[in-house]
């Protein structure tokens, strides 16, 4: 009988190790899965942000581009306008002459 009740205790320590074995290894598979998705939302993040900076910068360099381009169009148009003012100038100046003298 002592035995049977030995072999019994035995079980049950057995199994009551088996048991805080599993919890312990859930606890384990928590924590792993927990830190796994950290570090994924991390690497998401990361690639996000440099997503983001590369579009920034695409968009940077294509408002310069335009700045550029809308500088350039303006400086023609002056450059145009001066031209137009010096071959223009003497007439003007004539006409302006000639209509004070009368």
């Amino acid at each position: 009988m002592d035995r049977i009740i030995r072999q019994i205790l035995q079980i049950d320590a057995d199994a009551q190790q088996k048991l805080q074995d599993a919890y312990r290894r859930r606890e384990e598979l928590i924590s792993k899965a927990d830190k796994e998705a950290e570090e994924e939302a991390e690497k998401l993040r990361r690639h996000c942000e440099e997503k983001i900076e590369a579009i920034r910068a695409t968009e940077q360099q294509t408002a310069e581009d335009e700045i550029r381009q809308i500088r350039e169009n303006a400086d023609r148009q002056v450059v145009a306008l001066e031209k137009e003012f010096a071959a223009m100038e003497p007439v003007w100046l004539n006409e302006i002459v000639q209509s004070i003298i009368g």
